[in-house]
């Protein structure tokens, strides 16, 4: 498919999916169109749907190439199980395990907060002019975060795959461990390890 097929197609399942508004965001003229990279089967696409000037309206969804099925990802985390359950994917190393993870968080997150899964302290950015307070508040996170913070893990438990990840969400940090079974559902659980961070 391509860029005018992609929106045609999801304009017209957002519709009767009962989301009008998101319909409307699928024109030229309300959204940037972003192909998002995702670690399953290429049967399925994912797609960005980039509002302006509200970004706060932007959304995600995945498009299955031989169908035109689409399914709306942005604020159901449930939605990313019934793609890879579809897809047939199987999670076979732990590498893949993680990819997986990454994607279900980026994928499925709300848009009126900023989310991303951090490696390390030199992947947050911080208020480039802090008042005293904010500074202090730096100094006394950045050992914590340092000790904390790391790339993500996952282990097999069973037939099922866990992964620790940490995220910025907002200007908190939290701790996401995301369970990936055999049957291709996934969920999650978070612990906010730092609140309210001086971060841009």
């Amino acid at each position: 498919m391509n860029e005018d097929e992609i929106r045609e197609t999801v304009r017209r399942a957002m519709e009767e999916a009962g989301e009008p508004h998101r319909g409307a965001l699928t024109h030229k003229t309300a959204s940037m169109l972003e192909e998002v990279s995702a670690p399953l089967p290429k049967t399925w696409r994912f797609f960005m749907f980039e509002a302006f000037p509200h970004p706060q309206a932007s959304f995600q969804v995945a498009v299955e190439a031989s169908t035109g099925k689409v399914v709306s990802l942005t604020g159901r985390p449930e939605a990313f199980g019934e793609v890879l359950r579809a897809s047939k994917a199987t999670l076979p190393t732990t590498r893949e395990a993680v990819a997986v993870a990454r994607a279900y968080l980026d994928l499925t997150r709300t848009m009126d907060r900023y989310l991303r899964v951090v490696d390390g302290v030199d992947d947050l950015t911080w208020l480039p002019e802090p008042t005293a307070e904010e500074k202090r508040a730096r100094e006394r996170a950045e050992p914590r975060l340092r000790s904390l913070l790391k790339p993500p893990t996952a282990v097999a438990k069973g037939d099922a795959y866990v992964v620790t990840l940490f995220v910025r969400n907002g200007t908190d940090i939290e701790q996401r461990t995301v369970r990936i079974d055999a049957g291709a559902s996934v969920t999650d659980t978070r612990q906010v390890m730092l609140r309210g961070l001086p971060l841009a």
